[in-house]
């Protein structure tokens, strides 16, 4: 089968380390592995990841306009370019479709972005729409503004899913969100997880040794993250609750990079855990394991509604005990006291669930198990393709 994947939005590099980079490389390989056809188009490029958290990339010029402006007409502003943007792909995505002439189009759908569907509509294409977010409601929420376009936002994505032909949903309470906001058809919807691929992990026990002895680890207790770095993330109730812990030979290693990462080495200041509380900032996406291996807890300690966030299936995969958000997405793939402990994202029952961890090797090596188990039979980007290509033939 020729299927043709794309990416409109102009801010998704292939490559990226981030969650999304991995849920496009695992979807594309899978598809390739069952001896698809795949030709890509990625308007954010396949080659080099954009480093769109480095501070230093800062544009006075338009750091100054946006002061001027204000929060909603730069956000308007911005949505503008996104749709002049999409004109640009809906041209690139044309020609490879004259040119490929695929089965079906799969799309990584994204905000303002309506040239997948329609041209598939044009072309008479079978299309696919992958959905990880509600993407109105998150850009309002990340950009802390409104659009003056939002109103046409919400005819786009509502465009979007009813013009696909086959909508896939991270999780289930997003396939719902849509569904009653649009009054769209349930049948319409598959539930495709995110997952995770056990050929991603490479394991350098060399460099696992380099790691604790650059960061001072031997002999401790590692809790750890791994990801990008956003306020929303809540790695500050688990700095506070670790700071109510008192354990020696207890430390945290937080792995990755993020606008927030500032204010967090501010509360560890504050607290003067510097020497307990160890950032890495950035490392190699071919090191990731290595470092989830020396932890001893992996925590997620906040998600969104509609995620279930990738780490934590890469913490499953390499059988670590997890203490993870309890939302009802996350709640779909793990079962509290059998796959891992979710808790609230507060202090206190972060605490509460680290105690539980730290008190009970048994339990936190029973849980890591029944999770990698689940993790490495259930929850694979290849079981996701097959559920697609089942679908579509379908249609």
């Amino acid at each position: 089968m020729k299927i043709l994947y794309y990416s409109p939005h102009p801010h998704l590099n292939l490559m990226s380390p981030a969650g999304f980079g991995t849920h496009m490389r695992g979807m594309i390989t899978a598809f390739r592995n069952m001896e698809c056809e795949v030709r890509t188009v990625i308007m954010g490029g396949e080659s080099k990841p954009l480093d769109l958290l480095d501070s230093n990339n800062s544009n006075g010029l338009k750091d100054r306009i946006k002061k001027l402006a204000g929060k909603n007409v730069w956000r308007t502003l911005r949505d503008f370019n996104l749709l002049w943007f999409d004109g640009t792909a809906s041209t690139e995505l044309s020609n490879v479709i004259k040119e490929f002439e695929p089965d079906f189009i799969y799309e990584r759908t994204n905000y303002l972005q309506l040239s997948g569907v329609k041209a598939a509509k044009k072309y008479n294409v079978k299309h696919v729409s992958e959905l990880n977010t509600p993407y109105v409601d998150q850009q309002n929420y990340l950009s802390n503004s409104r659009s003056y376009l939002e109103s046409y936002a919400r005819y786009i994505e509502k465009k979007q899913l009813r013009d696909t032909d086959l909508a896939l949903a991270v999780v289930g309470p997003l396939k719902e969100y849509f569904c009653d906001l649009y009054d769209l058809d349930r049948n319409k919807f598959l539930i495709t997880h995110d997952a995770f691929d056990k050929d991603n992990i490479k394991l350098q026990s060399d460099n696992q040794q380099k790691i604790k002895d650059r960061h001072q680890l031997q002999d401790k207790t590692i809790i750890g993250y791994v990801g990008s770095i956003f306020e929303w993330h809540g790695l500050d109730k688990l700095i506070m609750a670790f700071n109510e812990l008192h354990e020696e030979n207890l430390k945290i290693l937080i792995v990755g990079y993020g606008e927030y990462m500032k204010n967090l080495k501010e509360l560890v200041a504050q607290f003067g855990l510097k020497e307990d509380v160890i950032f890495t900032g950035r490392v190699p996406k071919e090191e990731v394991f290595d470092y989830i291996n020396i932890m001893d807890i992996c925590v997620a300690p906040s998600a969104a509604w509609y995620q279930s966030p990738i780490k934590i299936f890469e913490y499953g995969a390499m059988g670590k005990p997890i203490l993870g958000p309890d939302t009802a997405a996350v709640r779909e793939i793990m079962k509290y006291g059998t796959d891992g402990l979710l808790v609230l994202p507060e202090k206190d029952k972060l605490k509460q669930g680290l105690i539980k961890l730290l008190d009970n090797k048994n339990l936190a090596t029973k849980l890591g198990k029944n999770f990698q188990r689940k993790v490495l039979e259930e929850y694979t980007w290849e079981n996701n393709a097959k559920k697609v290509l089942n679908a579509v033939k379908q249609i």
